[in-house]
């Protein structure tokens, strides 16, 4: 039986997921007489300083990304007894396989009244992606989309996408991005710039770039390696600036000093500054093989 008042879960593979993207969301909806609660795996070792504090309830589940850990198995066990034991109004799910166990977790719930939301960050069955890919997880989204009220795309070709492939979602939607904090990242005078260079250690004299992403390969960060030993070619002043977590770090940083370009490049590991790195830097970059913007 449903309590008075209205309750939402939000899963995401990991912690950090909600902690960057969800959170406004969640306020928004316990504004509007919401308790919400939310399923993740926490990974606040690698990426620390996020505050989920104001969720009303968090459940640690095993979820992993990988399509082929049996913790995935747990998860979908653990989930399926969480969103049986709590009567949600609405589930909002995110992330691939956090939104497939959760959507299969939920199957008897929506029998039950209770609406599923899937975020879709990026299909990995994109134009250009692996076969692999694509033999892989187009079925099982394809499979899954009768089991949504909304698919909530965030760019046009995963849109059309579900369109074109006649995904089955009772309601399909195109939303550009999650948003973006306007209170912390916009233009900046120079005189602003340049004094968070001289508190950061920067010259003015600097051209600085920015790539905001965890290392791995789908965010591609040797190709911006190989272009930095050409613009170094012709002036000496380039700096690229590699803030995000650094567990799989260590073959881009021998990469980078194979090719001589490792002097000009800064690591600098998980951030919570990113507003003040960006507004200090001279151009952003991005070297993604696949983005879900």
């Amino acid at each position: 039986m449903k309590s008075d008042c209205m309750k939402a879960l939000f899963t995401a593979t990991v912690k950090s997921h909600i902690g960057q993207f969800h959170m406004p969301f969640i306020k928004e909806l316990q504004g509007r007489g919401y308790e919400v609660h939310a399923a993740y795996k926490d990974n606040s070792n690698q990426k620390q300083g996020l505050d989920t504090s104001a969720i009303d309830k968090i459940y640690e589940v095993p979820f992993s990304r990988s399509p082929y850990s049996p913790s995935n198995i747990k998860a979908y066990f653990a989930l399926k007894k969480i969103i049986d034991e709590n009567s949600y109004d609405v589930i909002h799910c995110n992330t691939p396989m956090g939104a497939v166990i959760t959507r299969l977790a939920a199957l008897g719930a929506r029998k039950r009244g209770t609406k599923v939301v899937y975020t879709a960050h990026g299909f990995h069955f994109y134009k250009g992606a692996p076969r692999i890919n694509k033999i892989l997880f187009y079925p099982v989204e394809k499979i899954l989309s009768r089991c949504t009220d909304a698919l909530i795309t965030i760019n046009s070709e995963d849109y059309n996408a579900a369109l074109d492939h006649n995904f089955k979602a009772k309601k399909i939607y195109h939303v550009n991005g999650v948003g973006v904090d306007l209170s912390r990242f916009h233009s900046v005078s120079p005189d602003k710039k340049s004094a968070l260079r001289e508190q950061y250690g920067y010259s003015d004299d600097d051209f600085i770039m920015i790539y905001p992403a965890d290392f791995c390969e789908r965010k591609n960060q040797n190709m911006l390696f190989d272009m930095l030993k050409i613009l170094l070619e012709h002036n000496k002043n380039f700096k690229l600036l590699l803030p995000g977590a650094t567990d799989k770090s260590q073959p881009y940083v021998e990469y980078a000093k194979s090719i001589g370009v490792f002097d000009n490049v800064e690591i600098l590991g998980y951030r919570n500054d990113i507003s003040n790195l960006v507004a200090l830097s001279d151009i952003s970059l991005s070297s993604s093989r696949q983005e879900g913007l």
